[in-house]
């Protein structure tokens, strides 16, 4: 069955749903691959499938001017079988829609809805009418639910949906694939009325935010979020979603949290944020004062007092709930206050939180050393990632109204990457051998595939109402996990 699914997995597929005039479950789903070369194999695999049914289960019917096989006595009509050189499977679509769809195509051509988005010798392509989706999801229910006081149910869920920013969700395109050495992609999110709930909280980003992280930066992230929004938008869906009771409760058990922390969450911590945040990395060996490299973040305040007493109050909740394992300090450096917050299996590894406040920004970083060069790029003519060559390249054709930029060193990410497996790669060999799996004594030098890496970026912007998304890098990221 495995190899089976590799094989049908190793030619070119189209999966999906589509509507149909029906009185009841008025959609239908397919899927159809190109066999091409493979025709035969995939004819013999079917075969060796079709083989395991009981007798007489599986009959031979006409769809249109094409030979089927479908599932006898099946509660919803299901068929398979070729059209040309293209393997057609369809669940719910008696008339025979999917392989008729197959004779009339012009595979050539680029969908509609897929035209607005650009793509390069496109790997996936995906595409969702949302509207039609719950249009037709709503129709279904209404065609087997008896009583219609219980499509109840399905009015809320539009409520939640509408709280959340999603109610005029129209579609969903996207398309990736390859240019060259890189892995590049385009989406876009189209709306039918303005952005709002989670949707309106994101907001545009200045490429300037970029001048206060260290040019040494192995990664870099600009975003605008207004935090106190998403709260309410959430909170809005859970009023949607739960009873009066329920509400009562949630929200005395909210009091209850501030009031043990000692401060509010959303009047205090979440308001205190203006919404510009910049997140960078530096990579292990890339400066003396923290060799083991670490993360920075800085974010715009909008009430540097409310913020500072939420995390101190933070801070000392945490360290009276820790029985001692997390100490807090604060110490007094140019004027400014530094808190830092120590737990000793964190800190023999060079990882001790630290923060502070400087300009109305608040300086988060993974230690100390860290904290203050932050800190210097921010108040000194330092160069930062902007003047790199990699950064200038990547960044070069951004388009306006930006709502985030992400930015990553590929080439050195990569070398991070394979160093650090490395280091427990006799503990992984061992592992595999304990499994049955035969893996090479020695990790395999891959330097020469980070010498045909460039850099990567990835962006959103506002195109109008809509919000448009596009990446072009190693794709490496994804197997850090950045």
């Amino acid at each position: 069955m495995a190899e089976t699914g590799k094989l049908f997995l190793s030619r070119p597929m189209i999966a999906g749903a589509a509507r149909k005039q029906a009185l009841q479950l008025p959609l239908y789903l397919f899927a159809i691959v190109d066999a091409g070369a493979r025709k035969a194999e995939i004819t013999s695999a079917v075969e060796a499938l079709e083989a395991q049914a009981p007798p007489n289960h599986i009959v031979e019917v006409t769809i249109g001017l094409n030979r089927m096989h479908e599932l006898r006595d099946a509660d919803l009509p299901v068929y398979w079988g070729w059209v040309g050189d293209y393997f057609v499977f369809a669940l719910n679509d008696p008339d025979g829609a999917a392989a008729a769809a197959v004779s009339k195509a012009s595979y050539r051509a680029v969908p509609g809805y897929l035209a607005d988005v650009p793509g390069t010798d496109d790997a996936i392509a995906f595409y969702l009418d949302s509207e039609k989706t719950l249009n037709t999801f709503e129709e279904a229910l209404r065609s087997i639910v008896p009583d219609q006081s219980d499509m109840e149910g399905f009015g809320k869920l539009r409520a939640v949906l509408a709280e959340l920013g999603l109610g005029n969700l129209k579609t969903i395109s996207a398309r990736a694939g390859f240019a060259g050495p890189d892995v590049v992609s385009q989406g876009v999110v189209k709306f039918s009325g303005e952005r709002s709930g989670l949707m309106a909280c994101y907001r545009p980003v200045q490429m300037s935010m970029f001048d206060m992280v260290d040019a040494k930066a192995v990664s870099a992230s600009v975003f605008n979020l207004n935090a106190a929004g998403v709260y309410d938008a959430v909170m809005n869906t859970v009023k949607q979603a739960a009873g009066e009771e329920e509400i009562g409760d949630i929200e005395d058990a909210l009091a209850e949290v501030e009031a043990e922390i000692g401060f509010g969450i959303r009047d205090g911590l979440l308001a205190s944020l203006a919404g510009p945040v910049v997140v960078y990395e530096l990579p292990a060996g890339a400066i003396m004062e923290a060799p083991q490299g670490g993360a920075v973040a800085i974010a715009e305040l909008a009430d540097a007092n409310k913020f500072e007493n939420a995390l101190v109050a933070l801070g000392n909740f945490a360290s009276a709930e820790s029985d001692g394992m997390l100490q807090v300090s604060t110490q007094e450096q140019d004027g400014r206050k530094i808190h830092t917050c120590t737990m000793a299996p964190l800190a023999m590894v060079g990882m001790m939180p630290t923060w502070t406040i400087v300009d109305n920004k608040a300086v988060i970083a993974t230690n100390p050393a860290l904290c203050n060069l932050a800190v210097k790029q921010m108040t000194s003519a330092i160069t930062s990632i902007r003047t790199t060559e990699g950064f200038q390249k990547a960044t070069a054709k951004l388009p306006a109204n930006l709502l985030s930029v992400s930015y990553i060193d590929s080439k050195v990410q990569f070398n991070q990457m394979m160093t650090q497996i490395q280091q427990f790669w006799p503990m992984v060999t061992m592992m595999a051998t304990q499994a049955g799996v035969q893996l090479p004594f020695m990790l395999p030098q891959l330097g020469h595939i980070a010498s045909d890496m460039g850099p990567t970026v990835s962006y959103s912007w506002l195109d109008g109402n809509n919000i448009r998304s596009a990446y072009r890098g190693s794709g490496v990221e994804q197997v850090v996990g950045a």
